[in-house]
């Protein structure tokens, strides 16, 4: 089964890009707390944190602490919740105070990674939104299944990239392959040249050229290390010229 990496393409795309899942929470002055009120937040896996606004050194036990004070600009109030949450590495955000607005960013990329954030307070500015909207680049490199001594192996480690296109006259072609590791939480072009710019370029980093048809096929090994593929378009020159890819894998016995 082959699986379509570009589908009739017609113009030059970006590299792959990490998309990470983000909420907000807006923050509000010391004035408009009240000592004891408290958000929530729980992630996708069960993890759950409340934290809860001090000022007068008595707090909820389990509760992580947020230090305030009546004179406090929303702005304070909004780094001291910044910085709370972050300093929660079990949550695995990371937290950024601008003005009044805290932005919560997940530290793994893709849509796998959410947390839903409640709140307390009783003044009516004060808000929060869930951490959501991470997604992934690229296609899934799918099939994993247990294999022995409790290792994951995927049901292919190499395949075949076969490029496709036709035009109007003289047509060239060059791409990268990127492959997506989770372990890592990167894309990175599926090669090894000295060359750092040619890393990941079809055909060794030689264009493809065709008239008015082109047809390359070539072998990417490795797969099995990675998560996701992607094929970038660099170069794409014809009259009405498109491309299709496919890879097709070659199953281990």
């Amino acid at each position: 089964m082959s699986q379509r990496l570009l589908n009739a393409a017609q113009a030059t795309t970006s590299a792959p890009a990490l998309v990470f899942s983000t909420g907000t929470i807006t923050a509000v002055s010391g004035a408009n707390l009240v000592d004891g009120e408290t958000f929530t937040v729980t992630t996708h896996r069960g993890v759950k944190v409340t934290f809860e606004f001090d000022s007068n050194s008595s707090v909820t036990t389990g509760n992580v602490a947020i230090t305030f004070a009546g004179g406090d600009t929303n702005a304070t109030v909004a780094t001291a919740i910044a910085a709370a949450i972050s300093a929660q590495t079990n949550l695995n955000l990371s937290s950024a105070a601008v003005g009044a607005t805290v932005t919560n960013t997940a530290r793994f990329s893709g849509p796998d990674f959410s947390a839903a954030l409640t709140e307390t307070v009783a003044n009516g500015t004060f808000a929060v939104t869930d951490v959501t909207g991470g997604t992934y680049a690229g296609f899934p490199l799918q099939g994993n299944g247990v294999g022995t001594a409790g290792y994951y192996l995927k049901p292919f480690d190499a395949g075949a990239l076969v490029i496709s296109g036709a035009g109007t006259g003289a047509l060239t072609f060059q791409g990268i392959v990127w492959v997506y590791s989770a372990l890592a939480d990167a894309w990175l072009p599926n090669g090894i040249s000295a060359t750092i710019a040619d890393r990941g370029k079809l055909n060794d980093g030689t264009t493809i050229t065709g008239t008015t048809t082109l047809l390359h096929t070539q072998l990417i090994y490795g797969l099995s290390a990675y998560d996701r593929i992607a094929l970038q378009i660099t170069t794409l020159t014809g009259t009405g010229m498109t491309v299709n890819a496919y890879l097709i894998p070659r199953y281990q016995s």
